[in-house]
């Protein structure tokens, strides 16, 4: 049947916004944010005899990743874009998919947002909120980014930054 062989995708771009009664806590930011409660949400995906039944991913992944993903099953390749194919990932080839990934937001005048930078490698995330220095977490150890580590990681902190400017 076609639901037996149809790949099935649920997820959303970024996390809720408070003004609207969308929650992401325990984690920090939300909707044009680019702490982990605007980064890190929930994906669902359903693929019968491909992707393990219950099966569960911690790894990070990016809606950009879809493309190349689509591409490859398909039978085409995704040269030449931002994302990555998860399809490894999401039959269970590889247990991780290790990659730097760089985020800028654009500002948006009418909205009253201006632009972020932040840069995730592996456990290490930099940010840069408008306005602020950048910080330096182990979202790893800390999800919420409580805990800036930028001072006792000056060198890791500032290898970062450059990668996002």
């Amino acid at each position: 049947s076609l639901r037996d062989r149809t790949l099935v995708v649920f997820m959303t771009d970024h996390g809720g916004d408070e003004n609207y009664g969308g929650s992401n806590r325990p984690l920090r930011g939300g909707k044009a944010t680019l702490f982990e409660g605007g980064l890190r949400v929930p994906c669902i995906v359903r693929w019968p005899g491909q992707i393990p039944a219950g099966s569960v991913s911690h790894d990070v992944a990016c809606a950009v990743d879809w493309f190349p993903t689509f591409g490859r099953i398909a039978g085409y390749g995704a040269d030449g874009v931002d994302g990555k194919s998860i399809l490894p990932l999401l039959k269970g080839e590889v247990e991780s998919q290790a990659r730097t990934l760089v985020w800028k937001t654009g500002a948006h005048e009418l909205l009253g947002r201006k632009s972020w930078l932040a840069v995730r490698e592996g456990d290490w995330k930099w940010v840069r909120p408008p306005g602020e220095n950048g910080m330096l977490f182990n979202v790893s150890n800390d999800p919420a980014e409580k805990n800036d580590l930028a001072a006792e990681r000056p060198k890791l902190a500032a290898r970062l930054k450059l990668l996002a400017e």
